[in-house]
């Protein structure tokens, strides 16, 4: 890592071919340009839409996941992230736009 480093510092000052800017004046123009980080963690995770079957399983991204009986042949949303997968019933009113605790309680982990 200190060698990368060295390198990446080294090269601060050279001009690439078809560029008038070294790359460190590049850089701190990029760098001005970005946005900040925001305030709270991001837990990347995508939410999909899905109908449960007769037999309870609901199908996302091309998987099938078993639900409770209770809930066959209604509307659910999942929302997958990077370990788990959660579902819980669709609203007739309006869909949430992320998960609340009480949606969280409905189901648990599938995975």
């Amino acid at each position: 890592n200190m060698y990368l480093e060295q390198q990446c510092l080294h090269r601060q000052g050279a001009l690439l071919r078809g560029h008038k800017e070294t790359i460190e004046q590049r850089l701190s123009r990029d760098l001005d340009a970005l946005m900040d980080l925001p305030p709270t963690a991001y837990e990347p995770c995508e939410m999909r839409d899905g109908r449960v079957s007769s037999t309870s399983l609901v199908r996302y991204r091309n998987n099938d996941y078993s639900v409770p009986v209770a809930y066959a042949h209604r509307k659910v949303s999942g929302l997958g992230s990077i370990n788990n997968i959660q579902f819980c019933l669709k609203s007739k009113n309006k869909m949430p736009t992320k998960m609340t605790q009480d949606m969280q309680s409905i189901f648990k982990e599938l995975l």
